[in-house]
């Protein structure tokens, strides 16, 4: 999964999506806290929390991933990214 932040969000590879609003999620970046809530209601224990490189640029940082994995260890595995044109 990917808790994504708001450099996410304001990406224009999503601006078609964004049209369509469905819920807080593509509006404004959530805290990881709606992240665990999610989890808690669907009940999964544990989650792969991944980096992200987009076409451009780093969308989900492995220093976010990483703070985020290590704030709740017990919740989330890291999973980091490169960017693919630069290994």
């Amino acid at each position: 999964m990917q808790h994504p932040g708001q450099t996410w969000l304001d990406n224009e590879i999503f601006d078609s999506l964004r049209r369509w609003k469905p819920e807080p999620w593509s509006q404004s970046a959530q805290p990881i806290e709606k992240t665990l809530e999610a989890m808690n209601a669907a009940r999964v224990e544990r989650g792969m929390l991944c980096a992200w490189w987009g076409p451009q640029r780093e969308m989900v940082s492995n220093d976010a991933v990483a703070e985020r994995c290590a704030a709740h260890p017990d919740r989330f595995v890291g999973v980091a990214s490169v960017d693919i044109a630069h290994p």
